[in-house]
């Protein structure tokens, strides 16, 4: 039973595979389903028992793409480190995620433009969003209360700070000569930090 059901996710994968290469290359709305079947090296009846639409398709890829450990996020918010190193070590490690799908981060922005129409799609974005947001929330909060920062409003901070980071990103795929994303990052979250550091007592 356990092969059966790993056989079965080794398809799934390997038909979400195919489907993140013919989207990055056509597009959402030029890609067909016979274009899919051919990158997959499926037939077509092996790619309907798993996916009944290009719709389907697509919102299982974009769940992959945008899907939050919470295992992960949790690993982070225990680590034994200040709360200022461990934002930027899951910033470094994001950007690192953002570097190795750099060839589909057209297909993600295709995607936000559809997110904006659709209400499932919308959804996805908005648990993803508040994930991140959560996170850095919870990061600073501990900062505050470990006297690392001053009291400010972590809400809005951590907006402020998942703002920077898909802005980043989307200033990496419309620029791609710029300056490496993970350099800007450091910069501008350490003087982030260092306007919202407490001060060391004499």
């Amino acid at each position: 039973m356990g092969s059966r059901n790993e056989l079965k996710e080794q398809r799934r994968l390997q038909i979400l595979d195919a489907a993140a290469v013919v989207f990055a290359r056509l597009g959402f709305h030029r890609a067909r389903m016979d274009d899919i079947v051919r990158e997959a090296g499926l037939s077509k009846g092996a790619l309907y028992w798993y996916f009944k639409s290009k719709d389907e398709i697509i919102a299982a890829l974009t769940e992959r793409l945008f899907a939050r450990d919470p295992d992960r996020l949790q690993a982070v918010r225990e680590e034994d480190a200040s709360a200022r190193e461990r934002i930027l070590q899951f910033g470094r490690a994001e950007l690192q995620v953002m570097e190795r799908m750099r060839p589909l981060l057209p297909l993600v922005y295709e995607y936000y433009a559809s997110a904006a129409r659709a209400g499932r799609e919308r959804a996805l974005l908005r648990r993803h969003f508040e994930a991140f947001q959560g996170l850095f929330s919870d990061l600073l909060r501990q900062g505050i209360e470990r006297d690392e920062f001053v009291e400010h409003d972590v809400s809005k901070m951590a907006h402020f700070i998942s703002a920077l980071f898909e802005g980043l990103v989307l200033l990496w795929v419309m620029q791609p000569d710029t300056q490496a994303p993970s350099e800007i990052m450091e910069e501008g979250l350490n003087r982030l930090f260092a306007g919202i550091a407490r001060p060391e007592k004499a």
